[in-house]
């Protein structure tokens, strides 16, 4: 059985390792001389109609597969052009594009409905992905989540005594970084020596850059700003998984996070009270309580770190295997009926 796994240029560092478990087929949804130049690379996976004409060109040369493991639904028209009669797409669901499909209109929601039609199995990050897969298909969905890279922070804490606040996650409106930004003002004007660390790029960075006690490092090792801070924070209209979540619980942070991030799997084992509405008073009002007792911090601290060490690579890549095989015994059933 031939397994080919389409990815983005670079695949994203948790779907490679557990693909390289069951396939050393590997590659890009569209041209390699693409994916060698970043600039070009990033300019043509932003624009939809680009990146698919691209697609539509790789698809020349796409080997072919038994099953194509598919990274999201960009990469998935040169596995759809190459599906022969038995062939399976499996797809991993971790990114906006549910979340963005019911404003499509037109020959574009056509195609986007045509997309969903060829998945034969899903591959949600979270309860939220599959929720949201299950809406527009019939497909199995199956959940994997994510991993923390222990290594990068082994030994590393928070300090649960400071009133600053630390998020990883990109600085997007899909990411609600202005709800973020909200919700850290109504919090400063209770703690004015706190501030906001903010570790990643995005549009929405320019205006955090102007505002009083928010750092915009950008993308960089967010350890050190990790280190400094006592709280966490995710407002995101949507985060389909958010391992930055899941870092900041095993350093021992507490994270207030929005009931749209998939990582809420993982919280809810904490304390269901750290996840909020989208709504920056009661986002605040959660970290200004948290802030204001010291003893329930350190608490929720101390068991986000015990819940944290459950999500390890390990753990991650044996549940993805698992999955796989069961899809893979299903499928061999449905062919030997």
């Amino acid at each position: 059985m031939k397994i080919v796994f389409i990815c983005q240029g670079s695949p994203h560092d948790i779907h490679k390792t557990w693909l390289e478990n069951v396939t050393n087929n590997f590659t890009a949804y569209i041209p390699n001389f693409i994916c060698k130049i970043k600039p070009l690379r990033d300019f043509i996976y932003l624009n939809s109609v680009v990146n698919q004409f691209f697609a539509l060109l790789k698809s020349i040369n796409t080997p072919k597969a038994d099953i194509y493991v598919v990274e999201g639904f960009k990469t998935i028209l040169p596995a759809i052009l190459n599906k022969r009669k038995g062939t399976k797409i499996i797809l991993i669901n971790s990114d906006t594009f549910f979340l963005n499909y019911p404003k499509q209109k037109g020959i574009i929601k056509k195609i986007y409905e045509w997309y969903i039609k060829k998945v034969d199995y899903f591959i949600c990050t979270s309860s939220i992905m599959k929720e949201m897969a299950s809406k527009y298909s019939k497909a199995p969905c199956y959940i994997v989540h994510p991993f923390v890279d222990t290594n990068k922070f082994k030994n590393k804490t928070g300090n649960l005594k400071s009133s600053n606040i630390c998020t990883i996650s990109t600085a997007r409106h899909s990411k609600g970084a202005d709800i973020m930004l909200d919700s850290f003002k109504k919090f400063n004007k209770k703690f004015p020596k706190s501030k906001l660390f903010v570790c990643d790029w995005g549009e929405y960075a320019r205006i955090l850059k102007k505002e009083n006690n928010v750092i915009t490092p950008g993308l960089c090792d967010p350890v050190p700003y990790l280190n400094k801070s006592g709280l966490y924070l995710n407002a995101a209209r949507l985060e389909p998984f958010g391992v930055n979540i899941i870092e900041a619980m095993y350093v021992g942070i507490p994270p207030v996070i929005s009931k749209y991030c998939g990582a809420k799997d993982i919280v809810e084992q904490v304390d269901k009270s750290l996840i909020c509405e989208l709504d920056a008073d009661l986002i605040a009002n959660r970290l200004i309580k948290l802030q204001k007792n010291p003893n329930k911090k350190k608490k929720l601290g101390e068991k986000c770190k015990k819940v944290a060490l459950k999500y390890n690579k390990e753990s991650s890549v044996k549940r993805f295997k698992e999955v796989f095989s069961k899809i893979i015994k299903i499928d061999n059933k449905k062919r030997n009926f």
